[in-house]
């Protein structure tokens, strides 16, 4: 069962579809541009990351529109 996954990219929601038991989420040094994002927001919204409490985007080159995305979409979790 996947605990912890260190992602180097993000390119087709298929090869995530079995990440219901995911907790931890490090994407730290990865650059994430707006597709990477809006598919992240995707799969935060989803069904597939529901188990997730941790989410790691430090030094992502993420800027203010992007970080809006993902928090819109972290509060659409609720």
């Amino acid at each position: 069962m996947i605990k912890y996954l260190v992602a180097d990219g993000l390119e087709n929601k298929q090869d995530y579809v079995n990440l219901s038991s995911l907790t931890k989420l490090d994407l730290s040094n990865c650059p994430i541009d707006m597709r990477g994002i809006e598919f992240l927001a995707d799969l935060l919204t989803s069904k597939s990351l529901k188990a997730l409490t941790t989410l790691n985007l430090m030094n992502c080159t993420i800027n203010d529109a992007h970080l809006l995305k993902i928090l819109q979409a972290l509060q659409e979790r609720d």
